[in-house]
């Protein structure tokens, strides 16, 4: 059984998008922990389009992963 309402599911993919608040890179001290914070950026960023995608009946991930694209859809 699905935990979400599928009526949830687009609004917390889109949520994700937004995630890692640049807000939150002020407090950010050393490079190696803004490079961490940009890594979960774009982390954050490839799950939200391709949450979003698969409730539209795409799966881009899958699709990548099986056609070894998987930089192409980090760029959607």
């Amino acid at each position: 059984m699905n935990p979400f309402s599928s009526s949830l599911e687009p609004s917390i993919a889109k949520y994700l998008m937004y995630f890692s608040s640049k807000s939150l890179l002020k407090y950010a001290q050393t490079e190696d922990q803004k490079a961490y914070w940009g890594h979960l950026a774009a982390f954050y960023f490839v799950v939200s389009n391709c949450w979003q995608a698969k409730l539209q009946g795409n799966d881009p991930f899958i699709e990548a992963v099986e056609n070894r694209t998987l930089n192409q859809c980090m760029t959607m």
